[in-house]
């Protein structure tokens, strides 16, 4: 990941303590949409899993969309 991929990966963690688990997933999807190389993409999807919102709705039907 790059500095701005931690950064605001970083701020995903504050939001998944308030309880925000949509708002997680939907910002991971469009990290990982927007990343620029392969090894960021596998790093954010590793992040989705430590974060658990890999098997969370919005996250899978982001996903899908992508075709990924």
């Amino acid at each position: 990941m790059n500095q701005s991929e931690k950064r605001e990966v970083l701020k995903l963690y504050t939001y998944l303590r308030m309880g925000e688990r949509d708002l997680v997933a939907r910002s991971l999807c469009t990290l990982i949409r927007s990343a620029r190389t392969e090894r960021s993409i596998i790093a954010l999807r590793a992040q989705a899993n430590v974060l658990e919102v890999d098997t969370h709705p919005d996250y899978l039907d982001l996903m899908a969309a992508m075709g990924v």
